[in-house]
């Protein structure tokens, strides 16, 4: 990842549809990738487990790097100083899963806004994961480059991304496990 990047990519999907199957994926040959994990989907070999700012640091001064930071307690504060922690880095990927667990519709701590709004100078890819799309800030979905939807039933939530998406919603309500809908915004 050499080059300056201006990707974002939200994964939505009902819980179990193959939401972080996908940004495995999407990451595997990558060698420069902090993935933010609140339920150890991330628990890999592949993968440096650290649960400090220190330790995440000292992770990321390395040439390359796959390090899965454990947030054992879901802190807001936290995710807040990982987010302005990582912004002082340069070009890799930055996974959050479930982001809905630190950040509301109207709500998203200071320094995940710089990401969102300014991670593009650092050449910061950001993938993040929710279930559910009313519950992630606007600002995010704003800026999103890559939406994937994967099965979602809840007629809220399809309602919502209806406002979103230009596509038939009864389509990603339809969708069976592992499958999904890639639209570029």
């Amino acid at each position: 990842m050499s080059k300056k990047i201006n990707k974002l990519s939200v994964i939505l999907g009902k819980r179990a549809t193959g939401k972080t199957h996908l940004t495995k994926e999407m990451t595997e040959f990558q060698t420069r990738v902090v993935a933010f994990d609140t339920i150890r989907e991330f628990d890999l070999p592949d993968y440096e487990v650290v649960s400090t700012l220190e330790e995440l640091e000292r992770q990321m001064q390395k040439e390359t790097f796959r390090v899965r930071v454990w947030d054992e307690y879901n802190d807001e504060e936290f995710f807040d100083k990982v987010c302005e922690l990582v912004y002082t880095f340069e070009d890799f990927i930055f996974i959050i899963d479930e982001v809905d667990q630190y950040c509301g519709a109207s709500f998203c701590s200071p320094g995940f806004r710089k990401l969102i709004n300014y991670g593009r100078h650092q050449s910061i890819e950001i993938i993040c994961t929710a279930r559910s799309p009313a519950e992630i800030p606007k600002m995010l979905i704003g800026q999103t480059t890559d939406m994937y939807f994967f099965r979602i039933m809840e007629p809220n939530h399809l309602k919502y991304i209806g406002g979103i998406y230009d596509g038939d919603v009864n389509e990603i309500k339809a969708l069976p496990d592992h499958k999904h809908i890639h639209f570029k915004t």
